[in-house]
This record gives structure tokens, C-alpha cells and sequence, in this order.
């Protein structure tokens, strides 16, 4: 009897972690993001050929400007692109300038709708990567 209860729990086991590994492979409800897609998230009204201008010309309309006096000072950002075309999750990839960062949240979080990225045809989240130079 005492052995069927420890191969009982055993196997009560084996299921609660293979539940949580499963889960795992789904990031506990996070954005699915991808660096593979088939077409990349584009700004609003943009294509391929446009997508970097415009995004561009949509933040400097921001008036993003940084702290530090020296030319060629920069921030790196990424954010992501969600499978609705909504901008989420911004994270500071390079630079110290908080103060730009935060002004890039804030413009960020204002975008239009983008056309989210694809992959096999379905809309998937993706990372989108941004520089800001002085």
C-alpha cells in the first residue's frame, strides 16, 4: 500500500511539472515575441521601404531631445509590437539619458495603431528596435 501512495505522488509529480513546462513554452500569459517573422511591424501608413522614415519623423515630432551636450550622444530603445498593432513594453537597450528615455515612453505609448508583424500569415508580437542621436 505504501508503495502504490509513493508512485501515486510520483506521478502526481510528473504532471504538475510537465503542466509548468508547458506553461513555461507560453511565457505565464508575457507577450509572444519573435525575432523571426515573415514581414516586421510597421509604423502606420508605412511600408517596408518607408517604415524607418516614418517611424522617425513620427518621434521627432515628439520633440525628443537628449540631455547630454556632446554630438553623436544616443539612446538605443525596444519595445514591442503586439499582435494588435499596439506598442508595449519599452526597454532601454544603450545610452543613460532617463530623462529622453522616459519622453520616448511617453511618445511611444501615443503612436497610432501599427501593422503588426507576420509570421505563416498570422499576426504575432514582435520587437521593434529604435536609436534617438543628438
Amino acid at each position: 500500500m505504501f508503495r502504490i501512495k509513493i508512485a501515486i505522488n510520483k506521478v502526481k509529480s510528473i504532471i504538475i511539472i510537465s503542466a509548468f513546462l508547458l506553461l513555461g513554452g507560453y511565457g505565464f500569459g508575457q507577450e509572444n515575441t519573435t525575432q523571426f517573422v515573415d514581414i516586421i511591424p510597421l509604423f502606420n501608413g508605412a511600408d517596408e521601404e518607408t517604415n524607418y522614415v516614418k517611424t522617425k519623423a513620427y518621434f521627432d515630432n515628439c520633440n525628443l531631445t537628449l540631455l547630454a551636450d556632446e554630438e553623436g550622444i544616443n539612446i538605443g530603445v525596444s519595445f514591442i509590437i503586439n499582435s494588435t498593432g499596439i506598442a508595449t513594453s519599452p526597454i532601454l537597450i544603450f545610452g543613460n539619458d532617463s530623462t529622453m528615455f522616459n519622453a520616448v515612453i511617453k511618445c511611444m505609448k501615443n503612436t497610432p495603431k501599427w501593422i503588426p508583424a507576420s509570421k505563416d500569415g498570422a499576426n504575432v508580437s514582435c520587437r521593434f528596435n529604435f536609436a534617438f542621436e543628438k
